[in-house]
């Protein structure tokens, strides 16, 4: 996938940023080395369970996986990288069913 309409990347023999080789070109945006918004978390109860999970955004991830805890669960340990490259280490409390 690519960031340019129709999937096919402009003739460009150098980046136009660092100035070398498209193909070898490190910068976000050229060839397949683009910024993917894609998080990859890893949830745990710093016990016995523990998930791996990629998507869109934390909060999807996190009540889809929170619902497979294990009872009496009440938080769960989030480790992920966010959108800027920091690295996030934390607790989030599980809310509690309305039945």
């Amino acid at each position: 996938m690519s960031p340019w309409p129709g999937d096919d990347m402009p003739d460009w023999p150098d980046c136009p940023i660092c100035g070398i080789s498209i193909d070898e070109c490190e910068c976000l945006w050229a060839g397949d080395n683009y910024m993917t918004r894609k998080i990859k978390v890893k949830i745990t109860d710093d016990k016995e369970f523990t998930e791996e999970k990629e998507g869109l955004g934390l909060k999807k991830i996190f009540k889809s996986v929170s619902g497979s805890a294990p009872k009496g669960t009440t938080h769960l340990r989030v480790e992920y990288t966010n959108r800027k490259g920091t690295p996030i280490n934390r607790l989030v409390k599980i809310p509690k069913n309305k039945d």
